[in-house]
């Protein structure tokens, strides 16, 4: 190679590292939804699968895999009956939600919206997971979760991080799978995740502190 054409490399990578660059936040990435299959779904899959953009399989009930909390977002709405033409009204402090249940004619029930990383597995769809952090290459998602799923998912977050206040959510893996719950005659299946003590590669960590 030339030393001119070395010398114009060079420059060109120089401009485009200096290049300003976009920022954002976990807000503006577009992560498809997360959907934990039920018998009344119109989501192709197998009943208490989870499943990412309404195509891809990440696991099956009774199966469980890695995951890393990149985020989560907590917030009061009105539980208003399935089916009901208004959107429920949502709020995202102490003071707001209090206010929205003494001026709604419905109960108000915490919900939480969080997104993961999901490592790809051995015999996972490479389409399901086409983002690439360091060596690994991952599925992203976020989940709306209220009621049962929320005490399965956020509040064990909650609680993990008021034992570990110096410990980020993403520096543990830890084990997503679908529980099937009963109550009476109805069944339906919630997200539950556990903390694992295994530690998560630095890239993901760092990219989930760039999310903010």
């Amino acid at each position: 190679m030339s030393k001119t054409l070395a010398k114009t490399q060079e420059e060109t990578l120089k401009v485009i590292t200096d290049a300003p660059k976009l920022e954002y936040s976990a807000d503006d990435l577009n992560a498809p939804r997360l959907n934990v299959v039920q018998a009344s779904s119109k989501i192709a899959g197998e009943t208490g699968s989870l499943v990412v953009d309404k195509l891809y399989t990440l696991i099956e009930h009774e199966q469980e895999c890695k995951c890393i909390p990149l985020k989560a977002i907590k917030g009061w709405r009105e539980d208003t009956p399935y089916g009901h033409a208004e959107m429920p009204r949502q709020v995202f402090n102490q003071d707001a939600a209090e206010e929205l249940a003494a001026n709604s004619d419905w109960p108000i029930v915490k919900f939480a919206e969080i997104m993961f990383l999901f490592p790809k597995t051995d015999d996972g769809d490479d389409d399901a997971y086409p983002y690439p952090i360091g060596d690994e290459f991952y599925a992203m998602g976020k989940i709306n979760v209220a009621k049962d799923a929320y005490k399965h998912t956020l509040e064990r977050l909650a609680t993990f991080q008021a034992f570990n206040p110096e410990a980020p959510l993403c520096s543990k893996y830890w084990k997503f799978k679908t529980e099937l719950l009963t109550r009476g005659m109805n069944s339906w299946f919630v997200p539950s995740i556990t903390p694992t003590t295994e530690g998560t590669p630095e890239e993901s960590q760092t990219f989930a502190a760039r999310l903010g």
